[in-house]
């Protein structure tokens, strides 16, 4: 993220956002090309992060995208094909292994291990905020008591005090 007071950047947002080699110039913080004026800095900034948010948008798009024509593609080939794509990919892999160094042979593990951990973390925390202000937003089509998540056990326990059932990690007298 470009922040508003990182001035150094704003000949290169501009020269991206408008493709321009022009003079630009800056005066209380206004921006102009070739005397015409542009936008002050902070707009200049705004643009230029909603430009890279656009771009983020259409990478994951062309993604997705790709995913479908690569399982489109493999679900039509025959065995033999996929056969020697497999082989294929297995020579190109062992290549590159072979012309690792030492040093990275070593930290192929751990960066694999940290990646798995990452995707781990972002699907519990996808499936955490699915479940971000149920109790405002309740669907009765929603199998809350079976949910693994939502598991909080059954109302069993008598509170010695009002003789009310609670859960069994509920506070007492409450």
């Amino acid at each position: 993220m470009v922040e508003a007071g990182d001035y150094g950047m704003v000949d290169d947002i501009f020269h991206r956002l408008y493709g321009s080699k022009d003079t630009t110039i800056e005066y209380n913080d206004a921006i102009y090309s070739n005397g015409e004026y542009m936008g002050n800095r902070e707009w200049l900034l705004n643009c230029y992060e909603s430009y890279q948010k656009a771009r983020d948008v259409h990478a994951e798009a062309r993604k997705r995208d790709q995913a479908k024509r690569q399982a489109a593609f493999r679900s039509a080939e025959t065995l033999e094909q996929s056969q020697a794509r497999r082989t294929k990919d297995a020579e190109r892999h062992a290549s590159v292994r072979a012309a690792e160094t030492p040093d990275e042979s070593q930290r192929r593990p751990d960066v694999s291990t940290k990646r798995q951990s990452e995707q781990r973390c972002a699907s519990t925390y996808k499936v955490w905020t699915t479940f971000n202000d149920a109790a405002f937003n309740y669907g009765l089509l929603i199998d809350y008591a079976n949910q693994r998540l939502v598991m909080i056990g059954k109302m069993d326990k008598k509170c010695v005090h009002c003789i009310v059932f609670k859960w069994e990690e509920e506070a007492a007298a409450m």
